[in-house]
């Protein structure tokens, strides 16, 4: 149901990527701290990743909605209801984003560069 309607909606698989892609900076960062790769390492593929992300979004609001979409499809959360994982998610989007130096405060088109 969720396929179909993103398909109705004129959305392409490209689209829904954020929820993958948000995925593998999580990924990197427990590989990370599993011993898996070194700082360095994760932190330059989360680099190159989130350059991606930021390539293929226009703004937070945009790759959360995409996020949200992808995540909804991957949960098999068809239904936004009071219990729903996917509503729990949105609330927590929007907790951060009312926070005065949450992540959200940072503007989107900043530069990615290596710091580190």
């Amino acid at each position: 149901m969720i396929a179909y309607e993103i398909h109705r909606s004129g959305l392409d698989a490209d689209y829904i990527a954020a929820w993958d892609l948000c995925r593998v900076d999580q990924l990197y960062a427990d590989f990370y701290i599993c011993g898996y790769m070194t700082y360095e390492e994760a932190m330059d593929a989360s680099l190159e990743n989130s350059v991606i992300l930021q390539q293929m979004y226009s703004s937070w609001s945009d790759m959360v909605n995409a996020y949200l979409i992808g995540y909804q499809l991957w949960r098999s959360d068809p239904v936004m209801t009071d219990d729903s994982p996917t509503l729990k998610r949105y609330q927590c989007y929007l907790d951060l984003l009312e926070m005065e130096d949450g992540p959200y405060t940072l503007d989107w088109n900043m530069e990615l560069r290596k710091s580190w």
